[in-house]
């Protein structure tokens, strides 16, 4: 059902009082507000560090311990075991490749014509193996004299097996070698190809095989397409990087499965990257670059380069996070206590342990995949998979028996969080876009759906739309002390009576809204640089104050300790009372080039406020007294939006940039 407008009755008192207001604006007979200019008062936060850990549900560690080698290794990206030296060849830059020793010690090898794309070392023949994606080469280096052989393949790009000169490739990359037979095989954008040291080609899997979402070869970059092969079983293990799956090749049959991870589909690539650990499919990767098989363990260990971290991966396709905290970072430590900026190459140098070639930090990292687990905090953040992998959880709610409701607006759908658990979704009909979330005393669910106000029936899955008159898009809902839910949007606030009607007043533009402490409402926004201001509105629609202040800009807006009302702003949390404004600045954000971004605020139980940091992926806590506390969201593209504590007196946000829910304790 769709609601109506204002009836005849009311539009003309909106008429009437509009015209004794000079406001053009539906509001009662009250004279106007004052506009007040304010001088905010800037006052620096005290910063608080406590050690956090993004625990996994289940309780088990992420404990791989990174190391950093001595050196600095500029533009390192690709890397390959050099098993006469001990140590690892690599590349620097697109076509440098140099030796690199267990202390650190590093020296040229040689320049290739053009970028390479994969690296291999062969204790039988003493030679280097690359690839040459542009040139559509395999070429041979000696580390001793740098001499760079083609062995097959020419600046002829194409699709031909053949020997030497006389074969094609695509767009080589990967490569990596059967030590037992020599024979190598490369990654050629959508197949796999073998090639003898004599240069002999041949194609292994059928064209189409790897890299291939909607039908066409991926070649959207970066791409890597790392390569390994598993001496156990003969088999070849491929990280497909642009569609984030790790695949499975049987060499003698041609044969290819995937055993990881998931092309899904984004707004605006090919395939979205995600950070999720599960089972084949259910496991996600951003961009996953290079990988190694340890044949001590039988895992295999992957170079996850839009996620900043490292992942293993069992045969059964079980996917873990081993290492890095998902942000660009550069820090040692165990589990995603370290930090990763752009992982590409990696290499198995011991039984214990592998490199990885570091790109973004310039610093070839040392990973012992089983080092202590970290102790535990006080304090952490518990992270949490939505039900279907790749959806990302936007609004947020807390329920009175304990539970959440929480808005998927990409999928057209709400859902419900258990206090035990449990996840319930609730699909709505297609073009019912569920946003910011509200709960009436009666259990109900109101959601903002662009010009329409929504509620949600739990009981009867019921679903009743209201067109908001203006036609303004709907930005923020409360439920205000009247009971009824009130939205903001535009230049209007409004609520649903219970009678179904919409009511709208005019106030200057207005993004957020927050129920105020005696029968009113408080509004804040700006737009098209205009000062922003905060509107104090009662339920009656009476102007009752307005506030402007020229250096402030949107940001949530909340009840908070003391009775004041609080902001979020760039850079600091602001208080109002009494037509004063305290800023509390906060500290550079520790996510360099980014701005805290308050998106989310609430006043906690235990008095403090507490806000989701959505550019730099952290939780923040502001005490009155200004001490500042923040806690990092270890997930690659954490971008917490909403935040709200249960009635158990946990924090409880939404990160729909790391497509998980996340849980303060």
């Amino acid at each position: 059902m769709r609601a109506p407008a204002l009836t005849p009755a009311l539009q003309g008192a909106a008429v009437m009082a509009a015209a004794l207001l000079g406001l053009g604006a539906v509001v009662s007979a009250h004279p106007a507000p004052q506009n007040l200019t304010l001088r905010p008062v800037i006052v620096r936060a005290h910063v608080a560090l406590e050690p956090v850990v993004r625990e996994r549900p289940d309780g088990s560690p992420y404990q791989g311990t990174v190391r950093t080698l001595s050196g600095t290794f500029s533009g390192v990206s690709l890397m390959a075991y050099d098993a006469d030296t001990g140590g690892v060849v690599a590349t620097l830059g697109t076509s440098t490749i140099v030796s690199i020793a267990r202390d650190g010690a590093s020296s040229q090898v040689a320049t290739v014509g053009s970028s390479v794309g994969g690296l291999v070392y062969d204790r039988a023949t003493k030679l280097i193996y690359a690839t040459e994606p542009f040139a559509c080469e395999v070429v041979s280096i000696a580390p001793t004299t740098g001499v760079v052989t083609v062995v097959a393949g020419s600046t002829r790009c194409g699709l031909q097996d053949g020997q030497g000169s006389g074969a094609e490739f695509q767009r080589p990359l990967g490569i990596t070698l059967d030590i037992a037979s020599g024979v190598l095989y490369v990654a050629d954008m959508d197949l796999i190809r073998s090639v003898t040291v004599k240069g002999v080609v041949k194609s292994v899997t059928p064209i189409g095989s790897i890299g291939m979402p909607d039908g066409d070869p991926c070649i959207q970059g970066p791409n890597y397409q790392g390569l390994t092969y598993d001496g156990d079983d003969g088999d070849l293990y491929l990280a497909d990087t642009c569609v984030n799956i790790i695949r499975q090749i049987d060499p003698s049959t041609g044969a290819v499965s995937s055993v990881a991870g998931q092309c899904i589909q984004g707004q605006f690539t090919t395939c979205t990257d995600y950070d999720r650990d599960g089972t084949g499919s259910a496991g996600l990767f951003g961009h996953p670059a290079e990988l190694v098989y340890d044949h001590i363990d039988g895992y295999l260990y992957v170079a996850d380069y839009n996620n900043n971290q490292i992942r293993r991966v069992s045969r059964a396709g079980v996917v873990v996070t081993l290492a890095g905290s998902g942000h660009n970072e550069f820090s040692n430590g165990v589990g995603l206590f370290a930090g990763f900026s752009s992982p590409i190459g990696m290499a198995l140098v011991g039984n214990d342990t592998f490199w990885v070639a570091d790109s973004a930090n310039n610093a070839v990292r040392a990973v012992i995949p089983d080092g202590p687990p970290p102790p535990p905090p006080a304090h952490g953040i518990a992270l949490y998979d939505p039900p279907v992998a790749g959806e990302s959880p936007v609004g947020l709610a807390a329920a009175s028996d304990g539970s959440l409701w929480y808005s998927v607006p990409a999928a057209y759908k709400l859902g419900n969080l258990s206090a035990t658990g449990q996840f319930t979704e609730y699909q709505l009909q297609t073009g019912v876009s569920p946003g910011a979330l509200a709960i009436d005393a009666k259990g109900a669910i109101w959601f903002t759906d662009g010009s329409f106000i929504g509620t949600f029936e739990p009981a009867t899955q019921a679903v009743t739309l209201y067109k908001i008159p203006s036609g303004d898009s709907a930005t923020d809902i409360v439920i205000g002390s009247d009971g009824n839910p009130w939205f903001v949007g535009g230049q209007a606030i409004g609520y649903v009576n219970a009678q179904g009607e919409v009511l709208e007043y005019l106030i200057d533009p207005a993004v957020t809204l927050c129920a105020g402490f005696s029968s009113d409402l408080l509004t804040l926004g700006e737009q098209h640089g205009n000062p922003a201001s905060i509107d104090d509105v009662s339920t009656q629609g009476v102007m009752l104050s307005r506030m402007t202040f020229s250096t402030l800009t949107n940001g949530p807006i909340a009840q908070g300790p003391e009775k004041h009302v609080w902001i979020g702003q760039p850079q600091s949390i602001g208080e109002i009372y009494l037509h004063n404004v305290l800023l509390y600045e906060l500290p550079p954000a520790p996510t360099y080039d980014y701005d805290w971004n308050p998106a989310g605020l609430i006043e906690g139980s235990d008095g403090a406020l507490w806000f989701t940091a959505n550019l730099a992926g952290y939780l923040g806590r502001l005490t009155t007294g200004g001490s500042f506390t923040p806690y990092e969201i270890r997930a690659a593209r954490s971008a917490p939006l909403s935040i709200v504590e249960s009635s158990g007196g946990s924090i409880w946000f939404t990160d729909p940039g790391a497509s998980k829910f996340g849980r303060w304790y």
